[in-house]
């Protein structure tokens, strides 16, 4: 599990990021 994270890594960090690029815009929509 641990290797599979590490090799992996990078992948998951950028779907955090869409994760996050993601919410921040719909928060922007709805509150704008």
């Amino acid at each position: 599990m641990r290797q599979l994270l590490a090799d992996h890594e990078s992948f998951v960090t950028v779907v955090m990021v869409v994760v996050v690029v993601a919410l921040a815009a719909a928060v922007w929509t709805i509150f704008r």
